[in-house]
């Protein structure tokens, strides 16, 4: 006996999965899903970018420096000149790094400045002082440096010997060197002598003296026509002709060590609290 034929079974139909270059689409039966390839960013680019702001930011930030750095060496170049009687602002440096901070604080810690001459008013004379350098130190102003107080000033000039005769009223020379090397100072004078007249020349090494801050000769010596007599007869002649010399400066000035060379006196000069 035949036997009932079976009816035709159909394999379940599947849930298809469309595929469209590269892109899956997740399944109806199932809850993978796959997502499109991204391209990655490389690994360097952030730190690129880093890179290149810190730059940028140092560049604006170093341009600045300079700019302001230049404008209050510039600002005291003037008024230098002014003061010292130059006759052009002269080079003025600001050392250090970074000047913005000083800026902003309207102090500066140091400056330094040359200048081949200057010409100063004492006393009613006017004298001049070659081959000048000076450390400014300890500036402050209250105005973004229109004027300025120097805290100390501290440097050393060359004065002609015309021009240390303009300032002591007598007339100085170069005097040689003495055994050691050091510069001497020399003076004509006159001196009558039991009915004579007598040339004599008193010599000496200049010196300042720290309390009075008056030119001094140590180590004197009197010579007749050319002829160095003994210190011990000629005692009371360099007591009286050898008497400090004041050294009449602008106020708040001082001189605090000389040496006599061939071209002048050699001198250096000290101030504090000096207004510009």
């Amino acid at each position: 006996m035949s036997q009932p034929a079976q009816p035709r079974q159909h394999p379940p139909e599947e849930s298809a999965t469309i595929i469209d270059e590269g892109t899956q689409v997740q399944s109806t039966d199932d809850t993978e899903r796959v997502e499109p390839d991204r391209p990655r960013r490389p690994r360097w680019i952030p730190a690129l970018i880093l890179v290149l702001v810190v730059g940028l930011l140092g560049s604006v930030v170093g341009v600045a420096d300079h700019l302001t750095r230049q404008y209050a060496e510039d600002r005291i170049a003037e008024q230098v000149a002014t003061e010292f009687g130059l006759g052009a602002p002269p080079p003025v440096q600001i050392p250090g790094l970074f000047f913005l901070p000083q800026l902003l604080g309207q102090r500066i810690g140091e400056v330094r400045l040359t200048a081949d001459r200057a010409d100063l008013a004492v006393a009613g004379n006017t004298f001049e002082l070659h081959d000048l350098e000076l450390v400014l130190r300890d500036l402050s102003s209250d105005d973004w440096f229109d004027h300025v107080v120097i805290g100390e000033l501290d440097g050393t000039g060359l004065l002609t010997w015309s021009g240390v005769a303009s300032i002591v009223g007598q007339t100085l020379e170069y005097g040689g060197v003495d055994d050691q090397g050091r510069g001497r100072i020399s003076l004509d004078q006159s001196i009558g002598f039991e009915g004579l007249q007598l040339n004599i020349t008193v010599s000496g090494r200049p010196a300042i003296n720290p309390d009075t801050g008056q030119l001094q000769l140590l180590e004197p010596a009197v010579a007749v026509s050319g002829i160095t007599l003994p210190a011990d007869l000629v005692a009371d002649l360099v007591a009286s002709r050898l008497q400090p010399i004041d050294l009449p400066l602008p106020d708040g000035f001082s001189v605090t060590k000389v040496a006599a060379t061939e071209s002048g006196l050699q001198v250096r000069l000290n101030a504090v609290d000096v207004s510009l």
